[in-house]
């Protein structure tokens, strides 16, 4: 998802990752996922939904014209078929800097690849 509309990873303070759609990705998982990402992108990764990244910036938020400081990725579905995986969700900057992206996985060998990674839609 983070190299899809690169322009919204700009000056970013954090990537924070919405994990809540995610109820079977045990603890270990989550934390690969972040370091994962953590390791190609030098702001903070953390989980967090939107309502909580919201009430952590506080009159930030608002005074930025509802603009987070940093990128949120969310999940919000996941088929998983016995050679692969289509994954459903959005990076969100802003109302008007998001998109929707779908992101196609092989299971190949042991180990998930991304076969194709598209945009669904655009703010």
């Amino acid at each position: 998802m983070m190299p899809i509309d690169e322009a919204l990873n700009a000056d970013m303070k954090y990537i924070a990752i919405d994990f809540s759609v995610l109820t079977h990705l045990a603890a270990e998982d989550k934390q690969y996922i972040e370091e994962y990402i953590g390791s190609r992108f030098a702001a903070p990764v953390r989980d967090a939904t939107f309502e909580q990244l919201k009430e952590s910036e506080g009159d930030d938020f608002t005074d930025n014209g509802m603009v987070l400081s940093g990128v949120l990725l969310q999940i919000d579905k996941v088929e998983i078929s016995e050679h692969g995986a289509v994954i459903e969700g959005m990076k969100y900057r802003s109302g008007n800097g998001a998109v929707g992206i779908a992101i196609q996985l092989e299971l190949k060998d042991g180990a998930w690849k991304v076969i194709e990674a598209a945009n669904n839609w655009i703010s």
